[in-house]
């Protein structure tokens, strides 16, 4: 059986512990809280730029196939204009 002194210690040893899983976890809490915040934000964002947050990234691989088609297409015109320009210069 445990002497009262050891039942002391181990008590304290316990609080002590119980103290800093208390502080930790309120800390954690904090921190979640906040990127919670940022989260929200984000959606905002997002949703005032006229996105959906659930179909971004299907709307952005959209988007980079929609630009890559422009480019394609202005880089073509603009051979053909080069390549008048080159003729009217002979």
């Amino acid at each position: 059986m445990a002497s009262l002194e050891q039942i002391q210690q181990r008590v304290e040893a316990l609080t002590r512990r119980h103290n800093t899983a208390a502080t930790r976890q309120a800390k954690l809490q904090g921190t979640l809280e906040g990127k919670r915040q940022e989260l929200l934000h984000l959606k905002e964002e997002i949703e005032a730029a006229g996105f959906d947050p659930k179909t971004l990234r299907e709307e952005r691989a959209r988007l980079e196939k929609e630009l890559e088609d422009l480019m394609t297409k202005f880089e073509t015109e603009l051979a053909v204009v080069e390549k008048a320009q080159e003729e009217y210069e002979k």
